[in-house]
């Protein structure tokens, strides 16, 4: 909604406008999130750069035709939002791990290697005894959450992967919750050893049973598989690279903010999806994710959402994303 609701303000120049966009990019860094506050400032400086750039190439920048107010009121906002940035519990986060440390893909080599085979019933559960043993030792400070390692999966089941995870692997790639779902998951698919959980997934029911999914590609790939994923995702992915070629295809006369906005809209849905989630999973986000979709699409075929009824045809008849 960031660079839509930026448009706005730059396209009707009220003051009210910039209010809403100021209050909605605060709402943004009241998430938390590095790539809601942090991105939601990136976008909306990235719009008026393409707005400022647009003008340039068309030569349509005229310095007494600009707004004062429209001016004021977009450095204020910035300088509002940059503050509050500042004091944002993204920041406080940040001093500790780093500003794009959410970013990480985590760590995937979750595999547990003991071979067993040649071992005795009484020399495996001594063995067993000592691992147990040796995680629950170790608990008040490896920085596990009991959620995961005694509740969602218990180490008493599975001590083999805990003792790996907690002697083997460094403290940064066990540390929060995409990096911990990443290794739960993958113990599943090394147990199951399935062909089919990659084909057809391993439902959402379990998928999602460890911990909330966040990254949506990572989530829908593990629940859904590549078939799933492919047919649930694969439109919105089309349509942004379909987008992009069609903008790219006339970038001159397609470089008019009210062309591309959407698709910057759609585009960042879509990367928004694969760095952080909850975007896909769920249905509020994911409308206005369609929606900025089916506007692309329209656009690409020559109707602007705000043309008149009777240059429809028109726009269809002169090719891709004309006026």
């Amino acid at each position: 909604m960031t660079p839509i609701l930026a448009y706005i303000c730059l396209n009707e120049k009220k003051v009210f406008n910039w209010v809403v966009l100021g209050l909605h990019m605060i709402a943004m860094i009241n998430l938390s999130t590095r790539i809601a506050s942090v991105g939601g400032l990136l976008l909306a400086v990235g719009v008026i750069f393409i707005f400022i750039v647009e003008k340039l190439i068309h030569k349509e920048i005229k310095i007494k035709k600009i707004s004062k107010t429209g001016v004021v009121s977009c450095v204020v906002c910035l300088c509002l939002v940059f503050a509050v940035l500042l004091k944002s519990p993204m920041m406080l986060r940040a001093n500790e791990g780093g500003v794009f440390n959410d970013f990480s893909s985590g760590n995937k080599d979750g595999k547990v290697e003991d071979d067993t085979s040649d071992k005795s019933d009484e020399d495996l559960d001594a063995i067993r005894a000592y691992k147990i043993n040796y995680i629950e030792s170790m608990l008040p400070t490896a920085r596990i959450q009991d959620l995961y390692i005694k509740n969602a999966y218990p180490y008493t089941e599975d001590c083999d992967f805990w003792y790996h995870v907690i002697h083997d692997l460094p403290e940064s790639a066990r540390e929060g919750n995409r990096n911990m779902r990443s290794l739960l998951i993958d113990r599943i698919f090394e147990r199951d050893d399935r062909v089919s959980n990659n084909i057809l997934g391993i439902s959402y029911t379990r998928s999602s049973s460890f911990v909330w999914p966040e990254r949506d590609i990572e989530t829908h790939l593990d629940s859904l598989g590549i078939v799933g994923t492919a047919i649930f995702l694969g439109p919105y992915f089309v349509t942004v690279l379909y987008g992009v070629w069609c903008f790219f295809r006339k970038f001159k006369s397609n470089l008019y903010l009210k062309k591309c906005v959407y698709l910057i809209a759609a585009g960042i849905g879509v990367v928004g999806a694969y760095l952080s989630g909850h975007i896909m999973n769920e249905i509020f986000p994911a409308i206005y994710l369609a929606l900025a979709c089916g506007i692309v699409w329209n656009a690409c075929f020559g109707y602007e959402p705000d043309m008149p009824v009777s240059e429809i045809s028109k726009g269809a008849e002169e090719g891709v994303l004309n006026d």
